[in-house]
């Protein structure tokens, strides 16, 4: 009963549409110019939205709801700390998916971060002519600022123990307060809370604000 009941309800519905299409069809060939002018100006109409079109490509600005708490912190904090430079940023993980922090594979590591520092742009340009500076050399945030440059790293480090007592350390060589949960992800940790692996880790590449937007992009895209 139910499924008839429906059945004559769509039916109904049906005719009903078909025979205001109906009408709506010979009215507009009796009168074709006003049909015309009418679908214009409804067109106009609705074309009115865009005098108020504004280009949107910062994703906080197309996915954040910007009178949240949120935004609100974000933009207090921006206000009273500039930032420092622009992050480009690798995400490093163990080829055989164990221990990104043993030593032959933080050897490969600072070998990547040399490679990425070696890129030259369109434009002869390489990392060095863009970098952020600390202490007179380019700043690299994540896993490299616990032991510094490759030089560092073959001075320092020579077993598995040596980088996991880098990475456990309190402060950073420049003397900032160090999270190794900052800079890697996966960690696992003895029984007093040292860090005693990690299946991933980060190193950026900090950019200069102050360089050209067009050459900074040319360098990033090498």
């Amino acid at each position: 009963e139910a499924l008839n009941a429906w059945l004559r309800c769509t039916s109904w519905a049906e005719e009903a549409v078909g025979h205001a299409l109906g009408r709506v069809a010979k009215v507009s060939s009796r009168n074709p110019w006003k049909c015309i002018l009418i679908s214009l100006l409804g067109c106009l109409l609705c074309g009115v939205g865009f005098l108020r079109f504004n280009a949107v490509s910062k994703a906080r600005e197309l996915w954040v709801d910007q009178a949240s708490q949120q935004m609100k912190n974000l933009d207090w904090v921006e206000g009273y700390f500039a930032a420092g430079g622009r992050p480009c940023r690798l995400i490093i993980t163990a080829k055989d998916g164990g221990n990104v922090l043993e030593f032959e594979k933080m050897r490969e590591v600072f070998q990547v971060a040399d490679d990425v520092r070696a890129l030259l742009d369109g434009n002869g340009k390489v990392f060095a002519d863009f970098c952020v500076l600390s202490q007179n050399s380019c700043f690299n945030a994540g896993v490299l600022r616990y032991i510094g440059n490759t030089s560092d790293f073959n001075e320092t480090i020579e077993s598995t123990a040596d980088v996991l007592s880098a990475i456990n350390a309190e402060r950073y060589p420049d003397g900032a307060d160090a999270y190794p949960s900052d800079s890697l992800g996966g960690i696992q940790r003895n029984a007093s809370g040292s860090v005693i692996s990690a299946a991933a880790l980060r190193v950026d590449f900090i950019l200069g604000l102050d360089q050209s937007a067009e050459e900074v992009k040319t360098w990033e895209l090498a």
